[in-house]
Order: C-alpha cells, then sequence, then structure tokens
C-alpha cells in the first residue's frame, strides 16, 4: 500500500502531532507544579476526546464542503482565535529575557536563520532527491548539516547581549 505525501490525512497528522509538541513544551516549562499538573491533565484528556471527535468532524465536514479537502484547515482560524484570546486574558507574564528594547534588539535574527536555512537544505533536499539527483542532494545535506552545525556554534556561544535571568 502505498501512501501520498501530499495526501490530507499526512497534512493533519503532521500538523497536529507538531503541535501536540509546542503545547507539551508549553504546558511543562510554564507554571508551579500544582497548576502544570492540572493544566497537563486537561490538555491530555482534551487530547483524547478531540482525537476521537476530530476524524468524525473533519469527514462531515469534507463530504458536505464544495471544494474538497483543502479548505478544512481553515476551521482552525476561529480556534486560534480562542486559543488567542484565553492566552492574553489568562496566561499572567512570565518572567524572562524581555527587555524595554526594541523587539528587533531582542530577537536572534542570526539564529533564525540559520535554523531555517540549514533545515530548509536538508529537508528540501530530500523531498526532492529523485528530481536532484544523488550528488545535487548530497550537497544540499551536507550544506544544511554544516549550517546547522553553525547554528549550534552561534547558540551555544555566550554572547554579550544576552540578558541573564534575574528569577534563578
Amino acid at each position: 500500500m502505498t501512501t501520498r505525501s501530499n495526501s490530507p490525512a499526512t497534512a493533519i497528522a503532521l500538523s497536529s502531532s507538531s503541535g501536540r509538541w509546542i503545547v507539551a513544551a508549553t504546558v511543562t516549562a510554564s507554571g508551579d507544579d500544582k497548576d502544570r499538573g492540572r493544566a497537563i491533565g486537561l490538555w491530555s484528556g482534551l487530547a483524547g476526546i478531540f482525537t476521537v471527535l476530530g476524524p468524525f468532524v473533519g469527514g462531515v465536514l469534507i463530504q458536505s464542503g464544495p471544494h474538497g479537502w483543502r479548505w478544512i484547515f481553515l476551521i482552525n482560524l476561529p480556534f486560534l482565535l480562542l486559543a488567542y484570546a484565553f492566552t492574553r486574558a489568562g496566561v499572567p507574564p512570565l518572567p524572562g529575557r524581555r527587555t524595554e528594547q526594541n523587539i528587533w534588539a531582542q530577537v536572534d535574527l542570526v539564529g533564525a536563520t540559520t535554523a531555517t536555512l540549514g533545515l530548509g537544505l536538508v529537508v528540501g533536499a530530500l523531498i526532492e532527491a529523485n528530481r536532484l539527483g544523488p550528488l545535487t542532494t548530497a550537497a544540499l545535506v551536507v550544506a544544511g548539516t554544516l549550517t546547522l552545525v553553525g547554528f549550534l556554534a552561534v547558540e551555544l556561544s555566550p554572547q554579550p547581549n544576552q540578558n541573564a535571568r534575574t528569577d534563578a
């Protein structure tokens, strides 16, 4: 049995699994132990409920929609807006490295650029390996790997503009 990499099932599986990891990391990294336990329990329970309901609701929406499966991702927009509103209303500001500086002075542009470029080179080369051929694919994977090594070197080196946490 072969599966197409651009199928809706693949897209949904990849997007939902990556979203789960982001939520898990966020819940784990914030709050005290009692609140964290409650949040993980709530998250786990809701994840189970929506894991069961998701395929049924998705199937109904795809079957009743005039434009096929691609428009199904628009259902996430209302949930995004609700999550944003609840987050703004209920999540207190967490201590961290934010300062009164301009936001661009606080963004790690070198890290973001090297991570994006490195991952893009590796993943893009592997996705297009049949079309690119083995030498070009290997060259792009090596270039991406070296870029990711550069990313690690930049991120692990002490930088003078890093703000020390005051709550540690």
